[in-house]
Parts: structure tokens; C-alpha cells; sequence
């Protein structure tokens, strides 16, 4: 057996629910756009029938069709934006480009796992920006102290708004303030805005047009969520071009297929309708957490309360908090009704006693007709686990 790194053996491969889960399931774990596909292999064809593209020859490293569809839509320069193979693709070449195999990066303590996880892949120590109970970042005097702290040693911080698993973006203050800290420090700052398609507060729904303005914000965006192309694998980061020209200095070559990118482009010529779909979900996303808020269970002295707890939500998504038989439930969901969400655990070692995940799913927003389904099936493993 070669030689393999400590912080290597420690690792656990990625595993997803369509790995565990295999048949006619409903999964609405993985935050997919619940609308399906807005482009498909029609947009790689010309009007003739013959192919847009020709996959005998290397695709182009810099992207630049779909760069320059893109630019105008975020208002950015063309040069001010590098394309990836998927968003998550951008976090390993930012840690290589920015850090020292050692140094500490910093993140939310309940955020995007593939922060803390590509972090480790590279030898590098992981740091948790403590939020509240509500995911939020605490803005008290000794919560910025304490923040300050890890800003300090820290070479690249990871923010996440709206935040996945919880569903809430941060408040612009908080923002602002972690924009200024990290210039003093030196750190680069990312804003992940994956989830910025399904914000109604518009307030701090974007600092897109920002990043080029400033000398260490990188604000990275995808195309999974709004513009409905998980499986076409694109997305970015924009900022100066300096930053910009160091961090394509560690991007694999033709990392980006011919065919995503093509897609990437028809999809963008298509944002009016990607825009419907959004409104569509953020309806769909309301009357999801009210029909989940509806449902009761009797506490010990018979009076009927809330079964569930439902964050505010700003995403695709909501955040629920389940019973403390959450493993039943969960378990219930998928043999019985074939139905798949993100299960964080219930204090046991997914999310333990402590945490703010504990006993806590994450549900996609599914079609009116999907999320009628979940409701009842939850409402009858509910009421069957009172009786």
C-alpha cells in the first residue's frame, strides 16, 4: 500500500442519497430547482441539425462565450470573472492560490460542508465563526471580538448568504463589517451567493457588482440552483482581475466541458424565464413552510402545538426542526413513502446533542403537487406516532 497523508486517511469520500437510495424515489435533499431542466441537448444544436459543437477538439480553458453573456448580466467586465466546473469547484484552486498548506481558514460553524471538507483535503485548519441560534452571525461587541480573533489568523474566510443549511442570508451589516475586518487583515473574503436567485430582501441580495471594486473579495455564484443546471456543472467567482488572473493561475486546464458551456450560454439567453421559475418557487417555498407549520402534535398535558419547527428561509429550501423521534420520521419518509430529505442527525454523531442541527432535515421546495405529498405523509407518520 503507497503512502497516504494522515490528513488524507481521516477523510470520508462524499457520499450522496441517490448513492444510498436507489429506485423510484422522491428526493428533495440536494436543493435541485424543482422545474427541471431549462436547457437541454436541443441547445447544442444549429437550426440545421448539426452540432454547435465539436467535442474532438479541447473545449476553451477561459470560457469566453459564456464569459461574455455573463459579464453584462452581473454588470461586470468580462476579464473581472473566471468560470468553473461547478461553484464548489472554485473553493480548492481559492485555498491553493491563497494559503499555505498549515493556515487557518474560517467559515460559519453551520455552513456549506465542502468549505470545512476541501479545506482538510489540502492539509489546512478549519476555524468556526460562531452564529446564534438562528445561524446568525453575532454582532455584539464581543461577538465581533471574538470574530476578530479568527479573522486574524485566518488567510481566507468563507461566507456563505443565504446560508445553506439554514436558508438565511446575513444582515448587511454583518457583511459590510466582514468586508472591512478582512481588508485590514489581509484575508480574502468569498461570499458564496448560490442561493441569491430566491432572496426577497434585495437589501443584501448581492455583492456581485462590488467585488471588482475591492482588493480581496472574491463573490462566487452557480448555476445549480437558479438557472436549473446541477448536472451541467458551471459556475464562477468575480473580482478584480487581480485576484482573478492569480486564481486561474491553479485552474486544471480545460477543466469546463464544450457541452457546458454551450449550455451555459443558451441557459443565460433564457434568464426571463429562469426569473419566473424563481418568483414561482419563492411561492411555492411560502406555502411549503405554512402547510409544514400547520402540523400539530398534544404535549404532555393534551394542549396541540406546533409538530415542527420551520426557519425563515431565502433559499430553495427550508430548514426544518422534526420531534426528538426525528430518526423515525426520517426513516418512515423513505421506507414507506419513498420520500428522500438531508438528514443531519439526532444527537448522535451527524449533528450531536449539542448542535443547532440536532433532529433538524433540509427539504427542497418541490412542485405544489410534491410538497402536497410530503405534507400528508408527514402528517399521517405524525399522528400515527401519537396514537
Amino acid at each position: 500500500m503507497p503512502y497516504i497523508p494522515h490528513h488524507i486517511q481521516a477523510l470520508k469520500p462524499y457520499q450522496s442519497a441517490r448513492d444510498l437510495y436507489q429506485g423510484d424515489y422522491l428526493f428533495l435533499d440536494a436543493n435541485e430547482n424543482c422545474f427541471g431542466a431549462l436547457v437541454d441537448s436541443k441547445d447544442l444544436l444549429n437550426s440545421d441539425g448539426t452540432s454547435k459543437i465539436d467535442v474532438s477538439a479541447y473545449p476553451d480553458t477561459d470560457s469566453t462565450a459564456l464569459r461574455k453573456v455573463l459579464a453584462p448580466y452581473y454588470g461586470v467586465d468580462i476579464d473581472e470573472m473566471a468560470i468553473f466546473n461547478g461553484s464548489d469547484a472554485s473553493i480548492p484552486e481559492i485555498i491553493i492560490a491563497f494559503s499555505d498548506p498549515g493556515d487557518c481558514i474560517a467559515g460559519l460553524d453551520i455552513g456549506f460542508g465542502m468549505f470545512r471538507s476541501f479545506t482538510e483535503m489540502h492539509d489546512r485548519k478549519y476555524t468556526s465563526l460562531p452564529t446564534d441560534e438562528n445561524f446568525n452571525l453575532i454582532m455584539t461587541e464581543d461577538g465581533k471580538k471574538e470574530m476578530e480573533k479568527i479573522l486574524k489568523k485566518s488567510r481566507v474566510v468563507f461566507l456563505d448568504t443565504p446560508n445553506n443549511p439554514s436558508g438565511n442570508p446575513q444582515s448587511r451589516e454583518a457583511i459590510e463589517w466582514l468586508i472591512e475586518k478582512t481588508g485590514e487583515m489581509g484575508a480574502l473574503l468569498v461570499i458564496d451567493e448560490a442561493y441569491n436567485g430566491f432572496m426577497d430582501n434585495s437589501d443584501v441580495s448581492s455583492f456581485i457588482k462590488l467585488a471588482p471594486k475591492l482588493s480581496h473579495v472574491f463573490v462566487s455564484r452557480s448555476f445549480s440552483k437558479k438557472w436549473s443546471m446541477a448536472g451541467g456543472r458551471i459556475g464562477g467567482v468575480v473580482g478584480n482581475k487581480d485576484l482573478i488572473n492569480t486564481i486561474i493561475k491553479v485552474r486544471i486546464p480545460y477543466h469546463m466541458s464544450a457541452m457546458s458551456q454551450a449550455l451555459g450560454v443558451a441557459a443565460v439567453g433564457k434568464k426571463g424565464e429562469m426569473e419566473r421559475m424563481c418568483e414561482l418557487i419563492k411561492e411555492y417555498r411560502a406555502d411549503l413552510a405554512e402547510s409544514l407549520n400547520s402540523l400539530q402534535i398534544s404535549d404532555a398535558d393534551g394542549q396541540a402545538k406546533k409538530a415542527l419547527h420551520v426557519y425563515p428561509s431565502q433559499t430553495n429550501f427550508l430548514l426544518v426542526k422534526f420531534p426528538k423521534n426525528s430518526r423515525e420520521i426520517f426513516d418512515r419518509l423513505v421506507n414507506e413513502y419513498k420520500i428522500v430529505l438531508r438528514y443531519f442527525g439526532g444527537g448522535d454523531t451527524l449533528a450531536g446533542k449539542d448542535s443547532k442541527l440536532a433532529h433538524c432535515v433540509r427539504i427542497t421546495v418541490g412542485t405544489p403537487e410534491q410538497n402536497e405529498k410530503l405534507t400528508n405523509a408527514l402528517r399521517k407518520i405524525i399522528s400515527n406516532s401519537q396514537s
